[in-house]
């Protein structure tokens, strides 16, 4: 089988050799943008993050203009039934969220961690890990921080602002 390459592709981690392929961490990643395709599914153009922190799971939806416009949250006892679209959402996450404070070094785990979403991929940022925090995605978008893409996020509609070939680093 031949592969062609139709353009360059955007530099990665996989690309310089440091990286290698995780599938638990695919899997988890699907997972996630399945069940949150379904909150999306309304208007594409909103952006869901989603925050660990403790005990607690915060989901967040954004406008295209990135105003959080939606909000809910709750412990991990508390979460919205199985069978529910939020349910869904917020056990998919919380398992990602676990898996990825876990890669942290005992004592340095950030106290407040999230991701976003738009129901096509699913990217986080480890130097400003709080995307519910003033002024996240301004800095995201303006390359003051780089947001790592475990699978990438779609090039058009709002996360098209986030991502860009210089910036986003895809993961998976």
């Amino acid at each position: 089988m031949t592969v062609r390459m139709i353009a360059p592709a955007a530099p990665t981690l996989e690309s310089s050799g440091a990286f290698r392929p995780n599938r638990r961490l695919s899997s988890l990643a699907r997972r996630v943008t399945h069940s949150a395709s379904a909150l999306l599914a309304a208007d594409r153009r909103m952006l869901l993050g989603v925050r660990s922190e403790g005990d607690r799971i915060s989901l967040g939806w954004w406008n295209p203009q990135f105003e959080i416009v939606a909000r809910l949250d709750a412990s991990r006892s508390d979460f919205c039934p199985v069978g529910t679209a939020e349910g869904a959402v917020q056990r998919s996450s919380a398992v990602l969220l676990d898996w990825l404070i876990g890669r942290w070094p005992p004592g340095a785990a950030p106290a407040r961690f999230g991701i976003v979403t738009d129901g096509i991929g699913v990217a986080f940022a480890p130097e400003r890990p709080d995307p519910f925090l003033p002024g996240w995605f301004a800095d995201i978008a303006s390359g003051r921080h780089v947001l790592r893409e475990i699978r990438p996020l779609s090039p058009t509609g709002s996360a098209a602002l986030l991502s860009y070939q210089d910036q986003g680093i895809v993961l998976h």
